[in-house]
């Protein structure tokens, strides 16, 4: 189980997130929301970025849960990333509610995925992921 919650979820949240940037680079997105387009027109930068930003993050979280398997450093480093990954995911979607009309659905699966990873680590400690 530590496996799947620690690796093969994190590399599934990448290859989402790669999806996603690979469609929206074509023009065209998973989400099909106004909320999402709205959202992508508020930014000061292009929102490729953040998915860019998201490739990054998926691929250190499945990276550095692989090694958390083994030593238990990279453990500790694995939920220092995945509870800061929450917390930024759900500074984005609260924006999103505030915001915009209705929320977008990729950030919205994107937040589900690092959600369901750190209760299904961790649920001993479900409370911490839930706060944050």
């Amino acid at each position: 189980m530590r496996f799947i919650t620690r690796v093969l979820l994190p590399f599934a949240l990448f290859i989402y997130i790669a999806i996603e940037t690979y469609m929206k680079l074509h023009h065209t997105s998973l989400c099909s929301a106004t909320g999402c387009k709205l959202a992508g027109e508020l930014l000061r930068f292009k929102s490729v970025y953040l998915n860019f930003a998201g490739l990054f993050g998926a691929f250190l979280l499945s990276s550095i849960g692989f090694l958390s398997l083994k030593r238990a450093i990279f453990e500790k480093l694995f939920f220092a990333l995945i509870y800061g990954a929450l917390a930024f995911e759900s500074t984005i979607l609260s924006y999103q509610f505030f915001a915009n009309p209705e929320p977008c659905i990729f950030c919205l699966g994107v937040f589900g995925t690092l959600l369901l990873i750190a209760l299904l680590s961790r649920p001993k400690e479900a409370l911490v992921a839930i706060s944050v």
